[in-house]
């Protein structure tokens, strides 16, 4: 399930142009990694793309799609 997690923080830098997760130093960011907790993507994309992020990016990775899920995801299939 960290494949669909790093999907889902590719995709946030795709859409927002900067990672997801930032700290000062390793230990603050694997804080943040942790707490799931990370800015919104711009208002631009659709809100559709927004939630395929957020269940990609769910701290527990049996609440996290599989990739078969994901492809019968209306706006991926």
């Amino acid at each position: 399930m960290t494949d669909i997690w790093s999907l889902g923080v590719l995709l946030y830098e795709i859409c927002a142009l900067r990672p997801p997760f930032n700290g000062q130093n390793l230990h603050m960011l694997a804080m943040q990694i942790v707490s799931g907790h990370y800015s919104p993507i711009p208002d631009c994309f659709s809100s559709d793309v927004k939630n395929l992020i957020k269940i990609m990016l769910m701290v527990d990775d049996k609440r996290r799609p599989t990739i078969n899920e994901i492809i019968r995801i209306p706006i991926i299939a």
